[in-house]
């Protein structure tokens, strides 16, 4: 069987955590700079993707923000986080919420290799959430599916983005 032809869920990387709207802004920006990370998704308290929050989303005035892809990576460790989970982050400046992303690229867990690579090829990023009706589940990474068509290449473990 061509590694293509295979669902996502077999090849993505479990998302491990991610961070609540109602996270502040200084926290997520603290949280992500700690951790070397670029973005987050944003999950409601049942775990439904509602959107992906960005460094650089986090540091846009209101008037700056516009439509458009977000380009991220996972959080790797905790729960949905608030400014309380980070010490020293405040909860200024606004919330998580009012500065992410909320039209983001999501793909079924059922969805096929080669319908993510399309999407990946066309719409020019190199990760896509994967999402199981509403929630989030994983990420597929342009290099997981480099590691499905290399079976010998050992698998990646859970990381988050």
């Amino acid at each position: 069987m061509d590694p293509l032809d295979s669902p996502a869920r077999h090849h993505m990387t479990r998302v491990l955590s991610a961070l609540s709207p109602n996270t502040s802004v200084a926290a997520a920006r603290q949280l992500l700079a700690d951790q070397h990370l670029s973005g987050a998704p944003v999950v409601d308290e049942q775990g439904r993707l509602l959107g992906v929050v960005t460094l650089q989303d986090l540091h846009r005035t209101p008037a700056d923000l516009t439509p458009g892809v977000a380009r991220y990576r996972v959080l790797h460790e905790g729960q949905p986080l608030t400014e309380a989970a980070i010490p020293g982050a405040s909860s200024e400046g606004g919330r998580v919420e009012g500065v992410m992303t909320r039209d983001v690229l999501a793909l079924p867990t059922d969805a096929l290799l080669r319908e993510a690579v399309r999407i990946m090829v066309t719409r020019e990023v190199h990760r896509l959430l994967v999402v199981e009706g509403d929630r989030l589940v994983g990420l597929l990474s342009t290099m997981d599916i480099l590691r499905a068509l290399v079976p010998d290449r050992p698998a990646s473990p859970d990381q988050g983005f």
